[in-house]
């Protein structure tokens, strides 16, 4: 298969390493930055892998400290995380009585600022046998810290981190039988590809395998090469299934809130609903699937972009896209047309069939 030229644009991603002036050419310090780039590779390999996205492009950098202190932060048009680093030492996160159980110095965690120690590497053992491992606690060493905190501050941004370069990598696992379908559909529909393709990641829809996927996009070009909505919705078409036992439970069940305002309405995102919605998902009760939000088709793409950040990792599906035989229990409603809240709509259980 023929490559497309690379992109000589810095990656999107970037992270920096910040240490003292004076440990800047220790060879601790450049055996560190070595681990933090192996560590990313790994971890965005296998995080991309299972869901059969596009890898990210990033580099990682060490720079000198202004304030002399060890630190690390990550940029995607912007600041995307910072934290602090203590060579030689473990950062343990998790509940105060398991913290108690550790010799160390306090300090908050990078992810959620919740309280945590900085413990030494020789208390490792100690703490795997104590309190603090069966109370679900966790230990980082410094690599690992800052891949952890960057993937988990990546979240819901994976698509803004790669771009056509590493789309055309993607793509490079196809086998040569693939050669012409290559040439004929992605390289002459490059942009409307990596489009679509992004507003799926978005969705945080799990993808099938990059050559089948190339099938499914060529096979729907054929029948809406001239509406990029029609063809964004009828390969979304093909994908949501493979995604819809991800939210089921142990049962078979999907969890949902139906939405039945307007997104397009200014107040339809106001404060107010999105404080209904967040009351209405916790109505939800515990199980060990993902909740929902289902709407109706013509709301649903602008709804989810208008929730995306004020509640990551929440599906927003159409009613359309539901499977038949579908067992759905929604638990609550939430209305732009009612006054009152919380919502009155009793909760019930669907079977969904055509």
């Amino acid at each position: 298969m023929t490559a497309l030229p690379k992109d000589p644009t810095p990656p999107r991603l970037s992270v920096s390493l910040l240490a003292p002036t004076d440990q800047l050419e220790r060879a601790s310090t450049l055996e560190l930055l070595l681990s933090v780039r192996n560590r990313f590779q790994l971890a965005f390999a296998a995080y991309a892998s299972e869901r059969c996205w596009p890898t990210p492009a990033f580099e990682v950098e060490l720079l000198e400290s202004e304030d002399s202190d060890w630190g690390y932060s990550a940029h995607l048009s912007g600041e995307l995380a910072r934290g602090d680093l203590k060579p030689g030492k473990l950062l343990a996160i998790g509940e105060p009585e398991g913290l108690d159980s550790l010799l160390g110095l306090e300090t908050l965690d990078p992810f959620m600022g919740l309280p945590a120690k900085w413990i030494a590497v020789t208390q490792r053992q100690r703490a795997r046998g104590m309190a603090f491992t069966a109370l679900g606690g966790s230990l980082f060493d410094e690599s690992t810290l800052v891949v952890a905190h960057t993937l988990q501050a990546l979240g819901d941004r994976w698509a803004e981190s790669f771009g056509l370069p590493q789309v055309v990598d993607w793509l490079s696992v196809v086998s040569p039988h693939h050669r012409e379908l290559f040439d004929s559909t992605f390289r002459q529909n490059q942009g409307l590809f990596l489009e679509i393709l992004k507003g799926l990641v978005d969705d945080d829809l799990w993808l099938p395998p990059p050559a089948h996927y190339l099938e499914l996009f060529a096979a729907k070009l054929t029948l809406a090469s001239d509406d990029p909505w029609m063809l964004s919705e009828l390969i979304r078409a093909e994908v949501l299934p493979r995604n819809l036992p991800r939210y089921r439970d142990a049962r078979g069940t999907l969890w949902a809130v139906e939405w039945r305002a307007d997104p397009e309405q200014e107040e339809d995102c106001s404060a107010r609903l999105m404080l209904r919605l967040g009351h209405a998902l916790e109505r939800i009760p515990p199980h060990d699937g993902t909740p929902l939000l289902l709407t109706d088709l013509p709301s649903r793409r602008s709804l989810g972009r208008a929730l995306r950040h004020a509640f990551p990792g929440l599906p927003v599906l159409s009613w359309d896209e539901l499977e038949m035989s579908t067992q759905l229990s929604v638990v609550a409603v939430v209305d732009a047309r009612l006054e009152f809240d919380p919502s009155p709509w009793p909760g019930q259980l669907y079977e969904v069939t055509f």
